[in-house]
């Protein structure tokens, strides 16, 4: 089945479905427009082209200071250490800053925010971090075990 062109006013009519007004508590009215599927894509694929040169520079470095033993020994230990801290922490800080958002999400100019168009808790950042956990990278490694 082929897909119709967009014209202006499905374009527009996109727009209207994914702006929402919010009063805030002063009683101005904001327009906030969610994100497209693809911006969101685009602003996780950065972030994770970020974590990976970070991991490659940290194990570069980790290899030069305590060179390539057999079991890896201490080169191996900075390698996991890093790879966690950036796998768990790298979101987390980023969205809990000033400008809740990733270098990826800046880059793009999308932020993190609450329904109510305020900032996340710290609860809520959590919570949204341990679920990308249990959603991108579980079945990433659960994939690449498989393949070994």
């Amino acid at each position: 089945m082929a897909r119709r062109p967009k014209t202006k006013a499905t374009r527009a009519s996109d727009i209207e479905r994914r702006t929402r007004a919010l009063v805030t508590p002063e009683g101005v009215t904001l327009h906030l427009r969610l994100a497209t599927a693809g911006s969101r894509a685009g602003a996780f694929t950065i972030d994770a082209l970020i974590m990976l040169a970070v991991l490659i520079a940290l194990t570069a470095g980790a290899i030069t200071l305590w060179g390539s033993t057999g079991s890896g020994g201490p080169a191996a230990i900075i390698w996991l250490l890093g790879f966690f801290l950036l796998r768990n922490f790298y979101f987390t800080l980023f969205e809990s800053g000033t400008r809740a958002a990733t270098p990826g999400k800046r880059a793009l100019k999308l932020r993190v925010v609450a329904r109510d168009g305020g900032r996340l808790t710290g609860g809520a950042i959590l919570a949204r971090n341990l679920m990308r956990e249990v959603e991108v990278f579980l079945p990433l490694i659960f994939l690449l075990v498989a393949q070994a």
